[in-house]
């Protein structure tokens, strides 16, 4: 996916100072174990975690299935994969005035 939000979890001042993400009260979530199979569950024990640079910042983050909805209808929902970040740099996130990034990458630069 092409998606970045912040996950409750994360403490950096870019975090707190945005609404975030919290995987305890979905009911459609999964967390992914490996960045190279978004079916293979987080069973406890092992996780592979994510490190990317975007923009002028960083992030690092897990992988997480959700269903996304960009609308009300059920029409615009599907399940995705995306990054809850766990750590982000103040710069440039702590100044954006929206919560997460939606990019509409090309499918060979998404996670």
């Amino acid at each position: 996916g092409n998606l970045v939000v912040p996950d409750r979890s994360c403490i950096s001042s870019a975090c707190v100072s945005h609404h975030t993400y919290d995987f305890a009260i979905s009911g459609t979530a999964k967390e992914i174990a490996r960045v190279d199979d978004p079916n293979a569950t987080f069973d406890g024990k092992a996780r592979e975690t994510v490190s990317l640079a975007l923009g002028a910042g960083e992030l690092k983050g897990n992988l997480v299935s959700e269903r996304v909805c960009l609308g009300e209808e059920d029409n615009l929902c599907a399940q995705t994969s995306f990054i809850a970040a766990t750590d982000e740099s103040a710069e440039p996130f702590v100044y954006l005035p929206y919560d997460g990034v939606l990019g509409l990458g090309m499918p060979g630069a998404s996670l």
